[in-house]
């Protein structure tokens, strides 16, 4: 029989920057050359760089943006724009969500700067073929930024948290902070919407889920290079000959191995000894990397793909939130960047699972799965621990900025999700 299945595959883009401090300079970028990041060119970012032309299906076109600002229960303003063929009412209930996820992260975070989202609800079916699965929507940090973090590492931070620690506004933003395309040909429930279907999304719940990403909720390690799973190694261009930068996210900063609670941040400070310096192509790359590897013993590009082997460590916490890392291979964006569904999908953790949940409002879940909100305390203690202050942690640690030569922007790949049917045998 045909039964549906819901397969997701989320392509998260991610953009790394390594920056001087003089606002002055010009910044090399890479950005994809089509809107779903397939792939990349070499350009100039500046300061106050527009965000725009990461937008799926608005960019380019007439298109005309809705401000909506920021309040004392809002942080997030927002710039929206919605597809003008689907009737008025549609997209007024859309913005509605985006307003309500917005107020649902503000309620829990004390954001002290507002947080700039462009957002747009629109047919991604026009530019990508929904064929074999439906796009349901992405969002990400416009930009993340190198800073030194409490344990003098340089990582890569989301722009909303760069902010924090930039009191002089001297380094290189991108005009929004986050960057939100959902498509406006799938029947999400939407604000206001009576009686949710069985196969219908919570498009509130969809768009929290994704502001979490915006925020920062993203892992850098994947098989960039050598079928190796590593956080970035940059550049990632093809450019020879040169040397390479191994750079995790702050959100890598807390994964440890649970097999024996190894942290991951020793194999990125032991892989980046290894792998200094010049290499003249990259076949000459992918075999040092597969050398310092087994040097190394790194154990990563299992790990990432055994059940339950990798586990995130809030601070002060005394057990780890466990990572997804189910799939029996990578899947770029869902593993890594998601907590365990298998583990937490009936729990007050559910909104970061990388599976959604069908035919439920988010209060239906909430209620269901014994929560009090829709950031379950786990969630919480996550983005606390990667820079977000909370009413339980009112002062966390605020990074530096980093002081490092070459300037580089790497947009990596596009989010997305996924709905197919299949043939169950």
């Amino acid at each position: 029989m045909i039964t549906p299945t819901l397969i997701h595959l989320y392509l998260t883009i991610i953009s790394v920057i390594a920056f001087l401090t003089s606002p002055s300079v010009s910044y090399e970028c890479i950005e994809p050359t089509d809107s779903l990041g397939i792939k990349f060119e070499r350009t100039n970012c500046t300061r106050n760089s527009s965000a725009q032309s990461k937008l799926i299906v608005s960019y380019g076109l007439n298109t005309t943006y809705e401000v909506i600002p920021a309040t004392q229960t809002n942080a997030f303003e927002l710039d929206f724009t919605c597809d003008p063929t689907i009737d008025a009412s549609k997209c007024q209930k859309a913005k509605q969500a985006f307003i309500q996820a917005g107020e649902f992260l503000t309620a829990v975070f004390e954001f002290p700067n507002t947080i700039k989202v462009l957002a747009e609800f629109a047919d991604l079916c026009a530019i990508k073929s929904c064929a074999n699965g439906i796009i349901l929507g992405s969002a990400q940090p416009a930009r993340w930024l190198s800073m030194i973090g409490e344990d003098n590492r340089t990582r890569a931070y989301p722009q909303t948290l760069a902010k924090i620690a930039d009191e002089t506004g001297s380094l290189p933003y991108v005009s929004h902070d986050i960057i939100a395309s959902f498509n406006s040909k799938f029947d999400f429930f939407l604000p206001g919407d009576t009686s949710i279907g069985p196969t219908q999304d919570d498009f509130v719940a969809t768009v929290t889920h994704e502001f979490v990403h915006g925020l920062g909720f993203a892992s850098s390690w994947r098989p960039w290079m050598a079928n190796t799973v590593t956080p970035f190694i940059l550049p990632l261009d093809d450019v020879f000959p040169k040397t390479v930068t191994i750079r995790e996210t702050i959100f890598d900063a807390f994964f440890a191995r649970m097999a024996d609670d190894q942290c991951l941040s020793n194999f990125t400070d032991a892989l980046q000894v290894a792998l200094e310096g010049t290499y003249d192509s990259q076949a000459e790359l992918d075999n040092a990397i597969t050398a310092a590897a087994a040097n190394i013993n790194l154990t990563t590009t299992v790990d990432f793909v055994t059940p339950q082997a990798i586990g995130f460590w809030p601070k002060g916490a005394q057990d780890a939130i466990l990572i997804e890392t189910s799939f029996p291979e990578f899947v770029p964006g869902s593993t890594g960047s998601h907590v365990d569904k298998e583990t937490y999908q009936m729990t007050e953790n559910w909104l970061m699972i990388f599976d959604d949940i069908p035919g439920k409002t988010y209060q239906q879940i909430i209620s269901e799965n014994g929560g009090t909100g829709i950031v379950g305390s786990g969630i919480r203690a996550m983005l606390e621990s990667i820079g977000y202050a909370t009413s339980q942690n009112p002062t966390p640690f605020i990074p530096t900025p980093a002081d490092e030569p070459p300037p580089i922007t790497v947009t990596l790949s596009r989010k997305s999700k996924r709905r197919q049917r299949r043939r169950l045998q």
